[in-house]
């Protein structure tokens, strides 16, 4: 399948994009329906061409596009798009409307556009339960876990954390507890990961809370010496 620009292109890809792609626009508007990696720097019109893209493939699931087979197509309802930001998401939305409302599409036939919080949120409103979160459970912004974080060291009395500056300690406990959860990592092994550590390894104390269980919250970092030849 032919990833080169026609000579005429689509005029509801033209509106979608709001002006004609380039040659390395419409090679991602057209990939073929399998798995790709698209890098794109700020202001090479990201957004516009996922807008062009869900465009294109309904044309193509419409036999609309001369030369390329129906099953390399998707109707709109079948198509996630997720982006980074509310504006990211209310243009995008906003995009495709316009561009598929001329397609005489079924009604409500259009793509599910979120951002990558609030899909994570859907999930967890949906399948949160089977995973063993308890119903009305959310995702947390930014903002609101540094708030949560620094409320907690207001409260309590810490023996190994001296919170002189509080927006950099709870940066980094932020920080370890992102690393924690990428490395689908619990208490429990962080704990025995700390204590099986090899020599050479430097280790931070755990943040201990007087009164209270210790936290097993730790931060490893192991020094190579360079190798002489």
């Amino acid at each position: 399948m032919s990833t080169v620009r026609p000579a005429v292109v689509p005029p509801q890809i033209t509106a979608a994009m709001g002006a004609e792609p380039t040659e390395e626009q419409w090679r991602a508007i057209s990939w073929p329906l399998e798995p790709c990696v698209l890098i794109a720097g700020a202001g090479s019109g990201k957004t516009s061409v996922m807008a062009a893209r869900v465009v294109y493939l309904a044309l193509t699931a419409l036999g609309r596009i001369d030369g390329v087979d129906a099953e390399q197509g998707v109707l709109p309802g079948n198509v996630l798009c997720l982006t980074f930001t509310n504006k990211a998401t209310d243009n995008l939305r906003l995009r495709v409307r316009r561009a598929l409302s001329t397609l005489e599409l079924a009604e409500g036939e259009e793509p599910e556009v979120l951002n990558y919080h609030g899909f994570a949120a859907s999930l967890l409103e949906r399948y949160g339960v089977l995973a063993g979160f308890e119903p009305g459970a959310r995702v947390l912004t930014q903002a609101q876990r540094s708030e949560l974080c620094s409320r907690v060291l207001d409260r309590m009395t810490f023996a190994h954390a001296a919170a002189t500056w509080q927006p950099s300690l709870v940066s980094k406990i932020l920080e370890l507890d992102e690393q924690a959860q990428n490395h689908r990592s619990t208490s429990g092994t962080r704990s025995i990961a700390r204590s099986r550590s090899r020599s050479g390894t430097r280790r931070s104390s755990p943040i201990t809370a007087r009164g209270s269980a210790p936290c097993s919250w730790t931060s490893t970092r192991t020094r190579t010496s360079p190798r002489r030849t």
